[in-house]
C-alpha cells in the first residue's frame, strides 16, 4: 500500500481519485480472501455473500469508470 502511494505521485487531483479507488478495490479484496481463507464465509452462513460480492464488484466497476473519464477529460 505504501509502494502505491510513493511510486506513482498523485500530482492533480484527479489521479489522487484513480489512487484511492485502486487503493480501496486492493484493501476490499485482502479482506475478502482473507474471509474465504479463514472460512468466516460459511461460519456466517446466513449472510449472502454472493450478493455481498456483486455489489462490491460493481462498485469498483462504477468507481474505476468515473476516475478513468475524469482522467481522459482532464488531459
Amino acid at each position: 500500500m505504501i509502494c502505491l502511494g510513493c511510486a506513482s505521485p498523485a500530482l492533480i487531483g484527479y489521479a489522487r481519485f484513480f489512487l484511492f479507488v485502486a487503493a480501496l478495490c486492493y484493501v476490499v479484496t485482502v479482506l475478502l480472501c482473507i474471509i474465504y481463507v479463514l472460512g468466516v464465509n460459511t461460519a456466517l452462513s446466513a449472510l449472502p455473500w454472493l450478493l455481498g460480492e456483486l455489489a462490491y464488484t460493481v462498485t469498483a466497476v462504477v468507481l474505476y469508470i468515473i476516475a478513468s473519464v475524469t482522467q481522459l477529460v482532464s488531459q
